[in-house]
């Protein structure tokens, strides 16, 4: 059965659905009728302007999958899929980072002609546009990338990344202002040291605003 909501949900209710199910669609229903659809991009709004002790670190709930800026794309696009994440962190020979790898990268590279983005339904190039079709891109892209193709060739160089210690807020605002989904975390030596999606940060509206994410 598909996940919905109806409209009397609490934006607590709806953010807890987000972050256990990691999904980013939440159709919203009434009476057996598609009313509306949530995004985790409506509820950031309401993270950038909380104020809570949750940190970046605190949030990271997701295994961070790397890859590194030499290595076959065709190796990249398998690995992304089956780990089921949208972007990973792209790493130099001495393990430090260089890049970001995003589908939505991917997927604009492939297919630049703009009646062609209209007719999959992508009327601009926002995230949650390039959500609906990723999927189905993801299905076949992996058969027909030439050998030749790596990571450093698609990578988006010098990405923005955030200390461990910023609050979730700001990650939300960065997130909103740029139109990111994920954001590269590093440490106090600027060591990687995960990457937070946008569904992690959801976590600040699930409990408590200063209860630390699970």
């Amino acid at each position: 059965n598909a996940i919905t909501i109806t409209p009397e949900a609490t934006v607590r209710e709806a953010a807890r659905i987000f972050h256990e199910k990691r999904i980013h669609r939440l159709p919203v229903v009434r009476d057996g009728r598609l009313v509306g659809i949530v995004t985790p991009t409506d509820l950031l709004h309401e993270i950038a302007s909380m104020k809570t002790d949750i940190t970046a670190e605190d949030a990271i709930t997701t295994t961070c999958v790397t890859a590194y800026e030499r290595e076959p794309l065709s190796y990249t696009i398998p690995a992304m899929r089956v780990s089921d994440v949208p972007a990973v962190p792209v790493l130099d020979s001495r393990g430090k980072l260089v890049g970001i790898l995003t589908d939505r990268d991917l997927f604009t590279d492939q297919i630049k002609d703009p009646a062609a983005m209209k007719a999959l339904g992508i009327e601009d190039s926002s995230l949650a546009g390039y959500r609906n079709v990723l999927p189905l891109f993801y299905l076949a892209t992996d058969k027909y990338i030439p050998e030749e193709k790596l990571v450093q060739d698609f990578m988006v160089k010098d990405p923005t990344t955030v200390f461990k210690k910023t609050s979730v807020a700001e990650v939300a605002k960065i997130m909103l202002a740029r139109d990111f989904g994920q954001i590269p975390v590093h440490g106090s030596r600027d060591e990687l040291i995960g990457m937070i999606y946008d569904l992690d940060v959801l976590c600040a509206l699930t409990g408590n605003a200063n209860e630390r994410c699970q």
